[in-house]
């Protein structure tokens, strides 16, 4: 039998306070909805474990959820060795989205 093989990746997730980026994780790693805001301070991981069909692979992703206070993140190392970055702004709050042009 085939050696089973494990897949990581670590995704970063950015921007303002406030726009949603632990409510989007809770959504997709937990499937659940919280109404209730809490302020992340530093940085967050929450992993997702994705069992692929023929069960010869499984991945593993980290998220990292950083705080919104986005003038300190650019010195996070989390970046360098991060897989991919995801920019989470407010539609409704075009200053959040421009903030993200400035990082």
């Amino acid at each position: 039998m085939k050696e089973k093989r494990t897949l990581t990746q670590t995704i970063v997730v950015v921007g303002e306070t406030g726009v949603g980026k632990t409510s989007l994780l809770h959504r997709y790693i937990d499937a659940r909805f919280e109404t209730d805001y809490k302020k992340t301070i530093g940085a967050n991981p929450m992993i997702k474990f994705i069992p692929f069909i023929d069960e010869k692979i499984d991945m593993v992703i980290t998220f990292w959820d950083i705080g919104g206070d986005l003038q300190f993140i650019a010195t996070w190392d989390v970046f360098a060795e991060s897989d991919g970055i995801i920019l989470v702004y407010d539609i409704a709050d075009i200053i959040s989205f421009h903030k993200l042009l400035s990082f």
